[in-house]
């Protein structure tokens, strides 16, 4: 009895010690990135976050276990706030050299997301820009053949512009040889934990859309980085459109 008691007191020990957070985060269950704030308190399921507000930066940290734990920093410049990231995926892991980086630059503000991404070679030359407006229930991609050509200076500022008559300036169809701009416009619901994506496609007799995504998010919900696994496939085989 007194060995069974010093194993369970030190399993409690074990699992405390290992899910400390630094002095001024509070954990949360997940974390609104549209209002940038913590929800959901109690009992946490991994994955979950730890928050720190500070006077210009909030800084999220994700918490689990198979994977090392995560920081990512919003910074407040006033009219909006800002997280850069940078990604490096290699197609395959055993192949020494790197692929070109992939950058993405986040501007939050009025429970809207401008994601601006693009990879850059050489430290110099863009490419595969796309612009993405994100609200909780909709979402709009507008790219360019020929780029964006933003300054740093007012990056913020230029690239919101381009949402002001964008079904005017942009085209809801693939660019061909006339036309160097265009965007695809989404509508997303979120049932429980599965999000559904429908491409808005303008037609009268489908007014709800094409289904794109279907997408299993973990106890992190929409600030799941990855998203989930794409269960589209699985949803059009019940209802008999995909074989």
């Amino acid at each position: 009895m007194y060995k069974v008691k010093i194993t369970i007191i030190f399993s409690i020990c074990l699992f405390t010690c290992c899910t400390q957070i630094p002095q001024g985060y509070v954990k949360y269950q997940s974390f609104d990135i549209f209002a940038l704030k913590g929800y959901g308190t109690g009992q946490l399921k991994e994955p979950y976050v730890a928050v720190k507000n500070g006077k210009d930066t909030i800084s999220v940290l994700i918490y689990e276990k198979l994977k090392k734990k995560i920081l990512i920093e919003y910074i407040n410049y006033g009219d909006y706030w800002y997280n850069f990231r940078k990604e490096q995926l290699k197609y395959d892991p055993k192949c020494e050299c790197d692929t070109a980086p992939h950058y993405i630059e986040s501007f939050i503000y009025n429970d809207t997301i401008m994601e601006y991404s693009y990879y850059l070679k050489d430290g110099i030359e863009k490419s595969n820009e796309l612009l993405k407006f994100s609200t909780i229930k909709n979402e709009i991609w507008l790219l360019s053949s020929t780029g964006f050509h933003v300054s740093t200076s007012d990056k913020f500022h230029q690239l919101k512009l381009l949402l002001v008559d964008y079904k005017t300036n942009f085209k809801n169809y693939e660019p061909s040889l006339y036309q160097k701009q265009y965007y695809h416009s989404y509508s997303k619901l979120l049932k429980n934990d599965t999000l559904y994506v429908r491409e808005n496609v303008g037609n009268k007799t489908n007014k709800f859309g094409n289904l794109v995504d279907v997408r299993k998010l973990n106890s992190l919900g929409m600030f799941d980085p990855d998203k989930g696994a794409s269960l589209l496939n699985e949803v059009l085989q019940k209802k008999g459109l995909y074989k």
